[in-house]
């Protein structure tokens, strides 16, 4: 794993957790961090 890919990691699971606290759905919050950690490693993904 990049460092790239370290760093979208991190930003998916800063943006989910904030999402799910603000009341997010589990979609819309996984949808939504995906974006995030794209801006930083456009390949990222989470699984």
């Amino acid at each position: 794993m990049s460092s790239l890919d370290s760093q979208a990691e991190a930003k998916f699971f800063s943006v989910y957790d904030a999402m799910i606290g603000a009341g997010a759905s589990v979609g819309d919050a996984t949808n939504g961090a995906l974006i995030e950690a794209r801006r930083i490693s456009p390949t990222w993904d989470w699984w």
